[in-house]
């Protein structure tokens, strides 16, 4: 897993993906720009047949978002 830092989700899979660096994808509402961006993302996951772990969003507001 290597993809919880990189920000605007989810045009920054792509590398990580392409590369086969990564085993799934990770993210927060905080860092991935949103609830919407998490949400395409965790629907990118799915149609790639990858696991994604939902992080926690560094504070109360944002873990109840995610």
């Amino acid at each position: 897993m290597a993809t919880e830092m990189p920000m605007l989700a989810p045009k920054s899979y792509a590398p990580w993906i392409m590369n086969k660096a990564t085993d799934y994808l990770r993210g927060d509402v905080a860092i991935k720009g949103g609830l919407t961006s998490c949400l395409k993302t965790v629907h990118l996951a799915e149609s790639l047949q990858m696991n994604y772990e939902v992080h926690h969003g560094g504070n109360s507001l944002n873990n109840v978002a995610g």
